[in-house]
């Protein structure tokens, strides 16, 4: 297959045979300038659905519980998890509220997609601070959930996602101030003297 110019390439040849599908930008979701390893890596795990939650664990002709141990209702899936249970959707729903950011109401996977669409901004701080919001709230949902699987040891909502948002209010404080438009400083309480 020749290229534009009617030349073949080898670059030409790739451009042929390979899938030109569009490349899948939730993905790029948890990488961007600023970001907190951890978070960013859990996220990462968790839109690819590879968290060990009870459903991977446990499988088929597995009669052990694979009850989510947030909320003792639904089966643990990534789909439940983020944020479908009603404890982890409250944490969620809590911390945009605070941060004043609005997310659409779809399952996780049709989540990451239109976040993956919606803020692939860069350099747009709103876009940075929704892409911090997501990749914490997972991490730390995440962390409560192994708390009670693993040490039996329980965090409220509330507090939870206090220490979300006060995660990111200090990342934020530790950016360039002067990049940050004055109503984001206000409402993260980033007013510097």
């Amino acid at each position: 297959m020749p290229n534009p110019k009617g030349k073949f390439t080898v670059a030409s040849a790739w451009n042929h045979i390979r899938d030109s599908s569009p490349s899948n930008n939730r993905l790029l979701l948890p990488w961007l300038k600023g970001y907190i390893p951890r978070h960013s890596f859990i996220l990462w795990i968790a839109i690819q659905s590879k968290l060990r939650t009870m459903d991977r664990l446990h499988g088929p002709g597995d009669h052990s519980s694979v009850t989510c141990v947030l909320c003792n209702r639904e089966p643990e899936t990534h789909c439940h998890l983020f944020f479908s249970c009603s404890f982890s959707k409250q944490v969620w729903e809590a911390v945009n509220l605070k941060a004043g950011i609005q997310w659409p109401g779809l399952p996780w996977d049709q989540l990451t997609i239109w976040a993956g669409l919606n803020l692939n901004k860069k350099n747009q701080i709103s876009c940075q601070i929704a892409r911090l919001i997501l990749a914490a709230s997972v991490y730390y949902v995440w962390q409560e959930r192994n708390r009670r699987v693993f040490s039996n040891q329980r965090q409220g909502r509330d507090y939870i996602a206090k220490e979300i948002f006060q995660v990111i209010r200090t990342h934020l404080s530790c950016m360039t101030i002067n990049s940050i438009p004055e109503h984001i400083k206000d409402s993260w309480g980033l007013l510097m003297a």
